[in-house]
Order: C-alpha cells, then sequence, then structure tokens
C-alpha cells in the first residue's frame, strides 16, 4: 500500500510540471484574416512562423529556439 502512495505522488508531481501548449496565429488563404488557436482550424489556413504564450491573443511571442552552428 505504501509503495502505491509514493508511486501516486510521483505521477502527480511529473504532470505538474508540464507547461501550457503554445498559442499559433493562423491566417485564412481565401480572407487573409487571422485567429489565434492551439490547433489548425482546418485546410484553407496557414500557420505563422512565431508561436505564442498568451492564450487567445496572441500577443506575447515566446523566443524562438536557435540551433547554435
Amino acid at each position: 500500500m505504501r509503495d502505491a502512495m509514493i508511486l501516486l505522488l510521483l505521477l502527480l508531481c511529473t504532470t505538474s510540471m508540464a507547461e501550457q501548449a503554445p498559442w499559433y496565429q493562423w491566417q485564412s488563404k481565401i480572407t487573409g484574416g487571422l485567429i489565434c488557436a492551439q490547433h489548425s482550424p482546418g485546410q484553407g489556413w496557414v500557420k505563422q512562423a512565431a508561436h505564442f504564450r498568451t492564450a487567445g491573443h496572441c500577443k506575447q511571442a515566446l523566443p524562438q529556439n536557435r540551433k547554435k552552428p
């Protein structure tokens, strides 16, 4: 029983460290309009380069990971 409790506590600790999924700005291929979403709204949309931290607003861009040469 004690081992099960320790395992449960370890699992809860690892899930609490997960980060929020990034938000992306998507542009319509037809109208050129922009929306902010975590996932693709469909085939007629193109994801823009930057990703954002603010839920649904796409105002604060996250730093891009750059590979060092």
